[in-house]
């Protein structure tokens, strides 16, 4: 996924060894199409055993974090063994990110700041986490704007809270 929309792009990617090329705005639609066209072809069948057997990706009746990221990407139609890629890859990105965050503001770099809460919001918007996504956004507003660093704080701190919170939901599928 990418902001650069130029053909040029989605070739140098396909050359680069990609097997999808979506930009950004990402429509839901898209995400769907280009998933699809990688995964399994039993998804209808896999998607109904996955809300059958109320299984570790998804708790019915449970509202949390996981349910929310997981009744998403069922409602793609993606089937169980897509949707645990996708939750592995985003705990894995989610966590980089937090790291770069912390040597950012261990080196009081606003530049790997910017693009660490930048790589939050991303991440977080293609789970679904929206609220989650929107604090990531506001802080890295508020670093654009150039707040001062100690004025964000307690933000941050709250933000990367309720980060290591949804790694660990998604890490346990609870």
């Amino acid at each position: 996924m990418t902001a650069n929309a130029l053909a040029e792009d989605s070739e140098n990617a396909m050359r680069a060894g990609m097997n999808g090329f979506i930009t950004k705005p990402v429509k839901k639609e898209e995400i769907k199409k280009a998933l699809l066209s990688v995964s399994s072809p039993n998804i209808e069948i896999e998607r109904r055993e996955i809300v059958e057997s109320k299984n570790e990706i998804l708790k019915i009746g449970e509202k949390s974090l996981i349910d929310t990221v997981s009744a998403y990407f069922i409602e793609l139609g993606f089937d169980a063994n897509m949707i645990e890629k996708l939750v592995v890859s985003a705990t894995e990105s989610l966590e980089e990110a937090l790291v770069e965050l912390d040597e950012g503001y261990e080196k009081s770099n606003n530049e790997t700041i910017l693009r660490a809460y930048h790589s939050l919001k991303g991440i977080l918007l293609n789970i679904n986490c929206t609220y989650i996504a929107e604090k990531a956004k506001d802080l890295e507003m508020a670093m654009r704007d150039g707040k001062a660093l100690n004025k964000i704080e307690s933000d941050k701190v709250k933000l990367i809270e309720i980060i290591k919170n949804l790694i660990s939901e998604l890490r346990n599928g609870e």
